[in-house]
């Protein structure tokens, strides 16, 4: 979009929004996990081109990626609908990937502001388009945060690990309190799947329910409120400051049991992720994820 006018305008457009309520009733009926990677539904994009129902609700197997694809094409075959008339292209010398980006992009800006209440703020009578402030790697001198915390332990309690103690008493589970990654390096999707290997989600048959920071009198979910964690992970000063900061997490089963839970672009395929240090040893090429430890 040219300018945040355009954008707002397109935002409060009748058919944007009942696009965006049934996206979001949908999501949240099924359950949905948020996509991480737009290459991992590349290959359904094209099975729901020029598609005229918002969804194939009725069909049992109806998994995220086909969901995530046929929202991506919903955008694009509304596109000449919406005020402004946004340009997905593809432009010039680009493949059909760059314009299922911009409307991918466009979907998490929208459903970003969404979750985090900016929505009202953006869309409201009184809004005030201020000048655009350079990001912080913009500016000369400016003190720049570098992953150097490692030093510091994390742990991570597994809150309702005893429930499925009890129900498969065979299986042997991972232990709790476990140790975490730096949360103030790495970002809630890279945290959430690290969970998941170092809890054995995919033998387990599990995914999970809640991801949850506690300090103090306040309470903070990993899917919508991660940057106000990491900010106040980042002003801590001490060891104390930091051992007021509680991680917390609990599983539910997944479903369907053979669901892909991972949120990142990476094999699963290893039955035993672990290395001696806790790590994940993983074996696809390419691979840029937190726990691989550069042997990808």
């Amino acid at each position: 979009m040219p300018d945040l006018e355009q954008l707002r305008n397109l935002y409060k457009s009748q058919q944007w929004q009942e696009f965006y309520q049934n996206y979001a009733i949908e999501k949240q009926a099924r359950n949905f996990a948020p996509l991480a990677c737009l290459s991992l539904v590349y290959e359904r994009l094209g099975a729901y081109e020029g598609i005229e129902q918002p969804y194939r609700a009725t069909i049992d197997d109806w998994s995220k990626w086909d969901f995530y694809a046929c929202s991506i094409n919903r955008i694009l075959g509304m596109a000449w609908t919406l005020p402004g008339s946004p340009v997905f292209g593809p432009l010039e010398n680009e493949s059909q990937l760059e314009a299922y980006n911009r409307a991918f992009q466009l979907l998490n800006h929208y459903e970003y502001l969404s979750i985090t209440k900016r929505s009202e703020r953006l869309l409201g009578d009184n809004f005030e388009n201020n000048p655009a402030v350079k990001p912080r790697f913009m500016i000369p001198n400016y003190p720049v945060f570098l992953p150097t915390y490692n030093r510091d332990e994390f742990q991570c309690i597994w809150v309702n690990k005893s429930q499925y103690q009890e129900q498969h008493p065979q299986k042997a589970m991972p232990k709790s309190p476990f140790r975490l990654l730096d949360p103030r390096v790495w970002n809630d999707h890279q945290m959430r799947d690290y969970v998941r290997h170092r809890l054995d989600c995919r033998r387990l048959g599990l995914d999970i329910q809640r991801f949850t920071v506690k300090h103090g009198e306040n309470e903070y979910d990993s899917r919508s409120e991660w940057p106000m964690v990491q900010d106040l992970l980042r002003k801590a000063k001490t060891k104390e400051d930091l051992d007021k900061f509680e991680f917390y997490i609990s599983l539910e089963p997944r479903i369907p049991p053979d669901a892909d839970i991972f949120e990142c672009f990476y094999d699963t395929t290893d039955e035993s992720p672990h290395d001696a240090d806790g790590y994940v040893d993983c074996t696809r090429g390419g691979c840029a994820h937190p726990f691989s430890r550069g042997r990808c």
